[in-house]
């Protein structure tokens, strides 16, 4: 792949992950929001001052999310079927999936494209830097794109299903 080819790659995924995983994490804070409330002026409010862009990261949210599911949605929660074959780290495969796909969000939002001599002799993959007490490479291909993709998909439906017209 050219440096070009890698670039234009790069932005396809970028912003297909970036874009998805947004609408992802507004499922989640409606999720945790109808949990307190119906009220449509609380739900404004609760939108406007607790889950604004900044307040409370992805993470944070999740943590929240998992919660609320494993308290009071347990059986909804537990039935979620996974796409990915993985051994998960923890025993609920929605809450994995969640984890992994914010795991890979990072990824996307905040590693350099690797575009060295190396980085280029890698056929039909991209790869990111990450610099953190040495240099990890996290290559990605066109499978490994889809499955992050059908995954937010997957969990995203779920929630869709869970949450109906709300």
């Amino acid at each position: 792949m050219t440096p070009e080819q890698m670039i234009e790659t790069s932005i396809r995924y970028r912003g297909s992950v970036l874009h998805d995983v947004a609408w992802l994490e507004k499922l989640i804070d409606n999720f945790i929001i109808y949990h307190f409330t119906t009220d449509e002026l609380k739900i404004i409010e609760m939108q406007l001052l607790l889950f604004g862009d900044n307040r409370l990261n992805l993470e944070n949210k999740r943590q929240i999310f998992d919660y609320i599911a494993i308290k009071h949605h347990a059986d909804w929660y537990n039935s979620y079927a996974p796409i990915r074959i993985k051994d998960y780290k923890k025993s609920v495969p929605m809450n994995n999936d969640i984890i992994w796909i914010i795991e890979e969000r990072n990824k996307f939002a905040h590693l350099v494209l690797d575009t060295t001599d190396l980085g280029i002799k890698f056929e039909g993959e991209i790869g990111f830097l990450r610099y953190k007490n040495a240099t990890e490479r996290y290559s990605y291909n066109e499978k490994a794109f889809r499955e992050l993709m059908f995954t937010i998909k997957n969990v995203a439906d779920y929630l869709v299903e869970k949450l109906g017209n709300k």
